[in-house]
């Protein structure tokens, strides 16, 4: 039994390692923030296409943050300033949110068509914030 809560203690110590360490440099962290909010962008691009827009919102703004936090370190004050970084991501994103939706509009697309294009921009973006924030330890 306690091998069991030894292991348990480790796998804990190892998941907190990278929000402990030093912050990244701030390329890494622009890495980081731009592979997240290219996941905001198409979620809130698509969001006519898709299901559960608003909850793939939440989702994908707590992932950022998470990670963001993770770059940043356990200095004072990274908790604020990833959340920080989190909002003026969304903020940006929401003012071109009417883009794809023209682009879609000017080939005529069909719903169909819109939606199989959404989700297929959504996971690849996915994918890309994935492999980011593997890169960098941050996940």
């Amino acid at each position: 039994m306690k091998p069991l809560i030894a292991l348990f203690i480790i796998a804990l110590s190892l998941g907190c390692a990278s929000a402990q360490s030093a912050p990244l440099p701030n390329e890494a962290i622009g890495e980081i923030a731009g592979s997240h909010g290219a996941v905001m962008a198409s979620v809130a691009q698509c969001r006519a296409y898709i299901e559960s827009p608003s909850s793939r919102s939440k989702e994908v703004a707590r992932q950022m943050q998470k990670a963001l936090h993770n770059a940043i370190g356990a200095e004072d004050g990274s908790d604020d300033r990833a959340q920080a970084m989190t909002e003026k991501m969304q903020e940006t994103v929401e003012q071109y949110t009417e883009q794809l939706t023209a682009q879609f509009n000017d080939v005529g697309a069909d719903p169909d068509f819109r939606r199989e294009k959404c989700e297929q921009l959504i996971a690849g973006s996915i994918a890309r914030a994935k492999q980011v924030d593997s890169k960098y330890g941050v996940e």
